[in-house]
């Protein structure tokens, strides 16, 4: 578009947009026309914020210029004034503002009035974020803040200025809470100071915790600095503590204050009780503690009794049968028959409470007395016979009676056995030992009990005859014809033993002399005797033992014979003859040695008869003898015998390796060591299209050239080491025979160069001869080719079997087609 038009050489153009490019050309224009407009101008845009929306251009004709805006940007402006910031957070020590970006913002100016400082607004942020967190602040204090927006044409004036406060903080704690005054058993009033640090605000409440060990809970808010609380229990323990409160809410609590409440006597307790029926002197009771014992533990309990009779009084009536920290006592020194009172009360530190209200008992019937007319009698040496009188029954009749039995005279429970319980009025104790002195004592029972028991009684028993011999005492000594017994001498039951009768087999052996010991002669070797031993005294003969079991000794067996069985080179089997004797167990032990003159070795121990030793060396002298053992103990050696061992064959040889040529083929196979003295010769043997082994090599020599093999035909060939002693022409030992090597000349060509070249110059001179040879020798390998084919294979069956089938298809196709 046409801007100017006019003579000047420069043009000013306003009321353009700011931050805008305008490309500007010029025409010179005269009386004839217009000139060619001048290249494009370019202008390059201002930076200052003062030349904004202003543009200069020059003409360099003197002539009217047009001039069209083009490729000239006009400068920028700076933002204008900002929305004031907006606050996000406040809090006693920090203010978080925040503001809006818009296109024109490239950074940000924040300024803060803080008025205790007195330097006005001061710069606390400047970038490009659109927050600001102030920290550091004073709490409880009014701050103004203003916002400003720069780019690069400059800074916009600052926005509206905005004024904000601060927030107070929580109160600290008050003071450790006291006690003020007097702490009584129901109550206390506890005080405290207000805390130093109030947060910026006046303190507006406290709030108080209470709590006690009995469960007691006293919540209370209140802008007193003292407390009265009531209702509480004497002898427990309350915590105490104290939050203040301002504006911003409840601080935090003070120290806790512990407060104990002075204790009291205890109450009343429940009237006693009684624990089971009460006796005939005596009643056990049993109480429980007052429901309230004042704040302070139980110590002692105190039993009162009063013989019950018209106008008693509790308070000054009666005795203490019972001062104590238990809660049950029975009480003794009771009469029969008779009513008693009893009452309880409690004592803790502070002193005794009040009586409980009275709880009445009466007495039954006691037991009865202890009985004072026990007779005893012995009636022989192991029975007394125990007679005795009724006693005094205390208010009931007796209706049991108990004797007690004891071997001494000491008086503790355990020695005591009860021999007799029941209502008659005798009783005979048996089974007692004889020559012995007992102690008895006899007490009485009722329906109120037993009474105490009479003092002690004793009786001796008359001697008797002595007590059996104890077969775990009898030792014994075992030969094959003799059995020395010894034993411990029994009771003697009052009398000395003066002789014992040794029973075996039902035969009796006296022995005259009181000496614990017999020899029994003459017996059988290996047989069981059952002997029993009797002691006797003057009264007479005892029982006798229990029966004793002992078996005499064997005899020595006899020689065994000895003899060799087997003899390889590796082993040698023995066997000897068997020495066993009507079920007598023997072993037999088997020695060996390598000379006579050398000490014998072990080698079997058993019960067997025979022993194969393996591993042993070959060609070696070997000396064995056997001898039998059993219990009565070992048999003279037996003969020796003597055995030498075999020289073992050589080991056997690998499969030897068979290295085909055109008509012959070279077996090779690997040396085997040879001792000193001896040789290894091998025999090679070879069997043609499976038929049987021949030798076709003998010699010292690894390795044989065999020829005139034939084409096609299958060879295998297995090689056996023979070892020879040279001192001993005759001696050879052959080994075992290796693993089987085969080998197979492939079968020649059957074009007719082939069969031109195999035959000979007769062959050529006469036609005829040649004909009939070369038929033959076709023959010959067509029949050595058929010869290499395996028809046992199922592949070639089967191919066999489709050209017969083949061919009878053919065949009778043939026959029909002539028919038709």
């Amino acid at each position: 578009m046409e801007c100017y038009s006019g003579l000047d050489k420069q043009a000013k153009l306003t009321r353009l947009q700011p931050e805008t490019t305008y490309r500007v050309r010029v025409f010179a224009e005269n009386d004839i026309g217009r000139s060619l407009p001048s290249p494009v101008v370019s202008g390059k845009r201002t930076t200052s914020f003062i030349v904004a929306m202003t543009a200069i251009f020059h003409s360099r004709f003197n002539a009217l210029l047009r001039v069209s805006l083009r490729a000239v940007c006009t400068a920028g402006v700076p933002p204008v004034q900002p929305e004031p910031p907006s606050v996000i957070e406040v809090s006693a020590h920090h203010i978080v503002f925040e503001w809006q970006k818009r296109a024109c913002d490239d950074s940000f100016v924040l300024q803060l009035e803080d008025p205790s400082s007195g330097h006005g607004f001061l710069s606390v942020y400047t970038g490009h974020d659109t927050f600001c967190s102030c920290k550091d602040l004073t709490r409880v204090t009014d701050y103004k803040v203003r916002l400003a927006a720069e780019n690069t044409e400059g800074l916009s004036p600052f926005s509206a200025v905005v004024s904000i406060t601060t927030r107070a903080e929580l109160p600290g704690c008050p003071s450790k809470p006291y006690v003020k005054g007097k702490v009584s058993p129901h109550s206390f009033r506890a005080q405290w100071d207000p805390p130093a640090d109030t947060g910026g605000e006046i303190i507006t409440e406290y709030v108080v915790e209470c709590t006690g060990t009995d469960g007691f809970r006293l919540d209370y808010s209140g802008p007193e600095t003292n407390l009265l609380v009531k209702d509480v229990a004497p002898g427990q323990t309350y915590f105490f503590r104290v939050h203040a409160c301002n504006s911003m809410g409840m601080g935090s609590p003070s120290e806790v204050c512990m407060i104990h409440t002075p204790p009291v006597a205890p109450g009343a307790p429940l009237p006693p009780v009684l624990s089971g029926k009460p006796k005939a002197t005596g009643a056990a009771l049993r109480w429980d503690p007052p429901l309230f014992t004042g704040g302070e533990g139980i110590a002692n309990y105190e039993l009162k009794k009063i013989m019950f009779y018209d106008g008693y009084s509790p308070e000054n009536d009666g005795v203490v049968v019972y001062y104590g920290p238990a809660k049950e006592n029975y009480v003794e020194g009771l009469s029969a028959g008779k009513a008693y009172l009893f009452l309880v009360r409690a004592y803790n530190t502070v002193g005794p409470g009040p009586w409980s209200d009275v709880m009445q008992v009466e007495t039954g019937a006691g037991p009865p007395d202890a009985p004072e007319t026990l007779r005893l009698q012995a009636k022989n040496a192991n029975s007394i016979l125990a007679s005795w009188k009724e006693p005094w029954g205390n208010g009931a009749p007796v209706t049991e009676y108990k004797l007690e039995m004891s071997e001494t005279d000491e008086s503790e429970e355990q020695n005591f056995v009860t021999v007799y319980t029941g209502s008659k009025l005798l009783h005979e104790v048996k089974n007692l030992k004889s020559n012995s002195e007992y102690f008895f004592r006899l007490t009485a029972a009722n329906v109120a009990g037993t009474g105490p028991s009479c003092p002690l009684h004793s009786c001796w028993t008359p001697p008797a005859a002595p007590m059996a011999v104890d077969e775990s005492s009898v030792n014994f000594l075992v030969s094959p014809t003799a059995i020395t017994l010894s034993w411990e001498a029994p009771d003697d039951s009052g009398s000395a033993i003066i002789g014992y009768k040794v029973e075996c087999d039902q035969q009796v052996s006296v022995v005259d002399q009181p000496v614990s010991q017999c020899l029994l002669d003459g017996l059988r070797p290996d047989t069981v005797y059952k002997i029993r031993i009797q002691a006797t005294n003057s009264i007479g003969d005892g029982n006798f033992s229990g029966v004793i079991k002992v078996k005499t000794k064997p005899v020595v067996p006899d020689v065994p014979k000895l003899e060799v069985q087997s003899v390889t080179h590796g082993s040698i089997k023995v066997k000897w003859s068997s020495v066993v004797k009507s079920g007598t167990e023997v072993e037999y032990v088997l020695e060996m040695a390598f000379n006579k003159k050398d000490v014998f070795q072990t080698v079997y121990r058993g019960n067997q008869t025979s022993h194969k030793l393996n591993k042993v060396r070959e060609d070696t002298l070997y000396f064995f003898r056997v001898r039998a053992v059993n219990e009565a103990g070992d048999s003279p050696q037996s003969d020796v015998v003597d055995c030498r061992t075999p020289k073992s064959p050589p080991p056997a040889v690998k499969a030897p390796k068979v290295v085909p040529g055109d008509d012959f083929c070279l077996v090779q196979w690997p040396k085997l060591l040879q001792c000193e003295g001896e040789d290894i010769s091998y025999v090679l043997q070879c069997s043609k299209s499976g038929a049987v082994f021949l030798d076709i090599y003998k010699g010292a020599e690894c390795q044989f050239k065999y020829s005139k093999l034939e084409p096609g035909i299958s060879y295998q060939f297995r090689v056996k080491p023979v070892r020879v002693v040279l001192c001993d022409a005759r001696s050879s030992i052959p080994g075992s025979w290796s693993p089987v090597a085969a080998c197979t000349l492939p079968l020649p060509s059957l074009s007719s160069s082939n069969l031109v070249a195999g035959t000979s110059a007769h062959d050529q001179r006469s036609p005829d001869g040649a004909k009939d040879r070369t038929t033959a020798s076709t023959r010959k390998t067509f029949r050595q080719w058929l010869g290499t084919i395996d028809f046992a294979d199922e592949r070639v069956a089967l191919v066999a079997a489709g050209t017969f089938v083949l061919i009878c298809v053919l065949l009778i196709s043939s026959y029909v087609l002539l028919s038709n």
